[in-house]
């Protein structure tokens, strides 16, 4: 097996509540995205990071797990907590395939994400890897957050990538004015 120098494993990891038809378990849940880098730009590269980071340690850590369809997803519309709306039973294979989906949609510009790999406290720390978010037999396409290039998890209004600064900064393009002097003088 040959190793690609080009190709980094990101490993992370965070806390949350699941919430299970009427059971609310605490988990911590460990994942691992294959990345391989589109361009070798650093600045696109770690803005890539930057925007997995922030995902995970301002979106998902402390959050709450939940079918939207569940009855008890009302209560928690007025928390402070992030709330992760899921379109299932929050088991951890669904979830990583959600998140490998988020994960494309705010890196495709930066990032080919290879695989993700997710495990769980309240799983067993049973790993599955996923190479396609639509191989679960889910039905994830379509306009859902988990889909867009957004800070969004279905709950609140999310503040944007450009509000966080986590946008490429535009390409210097002089561009020729006519005009200026004129060769009469």
């Amino acid at each position: 097996m040959s190793i690609d120098p080009t190709m980094f494993v990101v490993p992370a990891e965070f806390s949350c509540t699941i919430i299970n038809e009427n059971l609310i378990l605490s988990n911590v849940y460990y994942i691992k995205l294959g990345i391989d880098p589109i361009e070798s730009s650093g600045e696109k590269i770690g803005l890539g990071f930057q925007r997995i980071k922030h995902l995970v340690n301002n979106c998902l850590q402390n959050s709450i797990f939940i079918n939207h369809q569940n009855t008890l997803t009302a209560t928690f519309e007025n928390i402070e907590n992030n709330v992760v709306h899921l379109p299932c039973e929050p088991y951890d294979l669904y979830i990583g395939a959600i998140l490998m989906a988020k994960f494309i949609a705010v890196t495709e510009e930066y990032f080919d994400i290879q695989y993700l790999t997710v495990a769980s406290a309240i799983g067993d720390h049973v790993q599955y890897s996923i190479h396609s978010p639509f191989d679960c037999e889910l039905e994830i396409e379509g306009d859902h957050w988990w889909n867009s290039d957004t800070v969004s998890t279905g709950h609140k209004e999310a503040i944007t990538w450009d509000e966080l600064n986590l946008t490429p900064m535009p390409q210097f393009q002089p561009t020729v004015v006519q005009g200026g002097l004129s060769g009469n003088k």
